[in-house]
């Protein structure tokens, strides 16, 4: 018995083995803390997109907002038609590019203030770089009323910035296009000495030598402004009037009617066109 109790001291306890599934919901445990984690990091990562969706628009409507700052509009006084108000408009462009499709919202109200009618008006023909052009009788919509009054402003357009200038020297270019007489002349030499292959500020150039009767310098000026792009319609316009005002009749005639093809829907071209074929 003794040496049976010695040898049963000496055995090795048995194992024992205690099943859990603690491993288990400790693993599913921490897999469902993720879920938080998750949504909190999509969150971040949507808001990263749209912040950067809104620097993309914000960078890209600068420079529309840019440029029409440097665009102004002028409406007459509108008339009655048949229950439907008309009116000329003139806009002014300073930018160094043309600019299309502009779009511009309206307030009309009676002699006594009382609002007849509101909307907006898109005029989609372009308005070359630092120039004006005037739309006669556009129509605004109807009114119940007599028209007396107008409120507009500029609601958008579209442009296509195909000359790369600096900033500098594209508000130089709307400050020529303001200026008159001989400051514009003196302004658009500067430009043309400082960008000899900006196309617009020899057009620029060409208008302000006719508006000073320097007309042969002007017909040199626009000549060159075509060798850089044949298709501007606007110089080819440019250059007729100042032939025409230099008694160069059929160069006049010439030039306007390449103007017309390029631009059939110009106003100013137009009526430059009827004047001077009707003489």
């Amino acid at each position: 018995m003794q040496d049976s109790e010695f040898e049963d001291k000496d055995k090795a306890p048995e194992e024992v083995h205690i099943h859990t599934d603690f491993y288990t919901k400790t693993a599913k445990s921490s897999s469902g803390s993720q879920w938080p984690i998750k949504i909190v990091t999509g969150l971040v990562g949507c808001l990263a997109i749209y912040c950067l969706y809104l620097g993309v628009m914000w960078f890209i409507n600068l420079d529309k907002s840019s440029a029409m700052q440097n665009v102004s509009v002028s409406i007459m006084k509108p008339k009655d038609k048949d229950g439907n108000a008309f009116a000329d408009i003139e806009i002014n462009n300073l930018n160094p590019f043309p600019i299309t499709n502009v779009i511009i919202s309206y307030d009309i109200s009676a002699a006594d203030g009382n609002n007849l009618g509101s909307g907006k008006v898109t005029l989609e023909q372009a308005i070359p770089a630092g120039d004006s052009r005037v739309f006669p009788e556009v129509k605004l919509g109807s009114v119940n009323g007599k028209p007396r009054r107008m409120h507009s402003e500029l609601a958008d357009l579209q442009f296509t910035q195909t000359a790369k200038i600096t900033p500098e020297l594209a508000a130089q270019f709307a400050q020529a296009a303001a200026s008159k007489d001989r400051e514009s002349m003196e302004a658009f030499e500067a430009i043309v000495a400082q960008a000899p292959d900006f196309e617009p500020g020899w057009v620029g150039l060409g208008q302000a030598q006719a508006a000073n009767a320097q007309y042969e310098k002007a017909v040199d000026t626009f000549k060159k402004a075509l060798t850089m792009d044949p298709n501007d319609a606007n110089a080819h316009y440019g250059m007729a009037l100042a032939m025409f005002y230099d008694q160069d009749k059929d160069g006049a005639k010439k030039a306007i009617g390449e103007a017309l093809k390029l631009a059939p829907g110009d106003p100013q071209i137009q009526a430059a066109s009827k004047q001077m074929n009707a003489e």
